[in-house]
């Protein structure tokens, strides 16, 4: 679905590239659509990398098009850099930390069209990707080690007007 949103997106906004990440026993496949769509010159499969961190760093955007999710640390891991997110509205996973609109975009899954669309809104909306991007963080920081001891912490702490019986 990604390339075929990428190639609606490859036209409106012909000098950005598509950098996908990651390996599998779909990258034959996802080769030959490269070709049929003719985007050799604006889709790299980069393969499994060892330093990602590189990966994230060096992207303007993160595009998640899952037709589904469980928790996606893709996307908190894409947050923490600051990436403006555009993702699918899969069933579980992107609404856990997406909010349309506030800390990224989500789309409907399935749908190339609006996929691109959504894309397109942030390549071409400097202050939507900015605020994205700062939002993103904020939700990030709340995974972080400290954000999750903190919770714990007030989950576990004993209200203060309770007894402790130990009878």
């Amino acid at each position: 679905m990604l390339l075929h949103a990428w190639k609606l997106v490859s036209a409106e906004a012909p000098d950005w590239k598509l950098v996908i990440a990651g390996d599998g026993e779909e990258r034959s496949a996802l080769e030959e659509i490269i070709t049929m769509l003719n985007l050799q010159d604006c889709v790299t499969l980069v393969g499994m990398r060892q330093d990602i961190e590189n990966v994230y760093r060096n992207a303007s955007i993160f595009c998640l098009s899952s037709h589904y999710e469980g928790f996606a640390l893709v996307l908190l891991e894409a947050m923490a850099f600051g990436l403006p997110i555009v993702s699918t509205d899969c069933e579980t996973g992107p609404t856990e930390l997406i909010r349309n609109g506030e800390n990224g975009m989500l789309v409907r899954a399935g749908d190339p069209r609006a996929l691109a669309d959504g894309l397109i809104e942030v390549i071409r909306d400097n202050n939507l990707a900015n605020a994205l991007a700062s939002s993103a963080r904020d939700v990030a920081r709340r995974y972080t080690l400290d954000g999750i001891a903190k919770c714990w912490e007030q989950l576990l702490a004993p209200a203060p007007d309770a007894v402790c019986n130990t009878h």
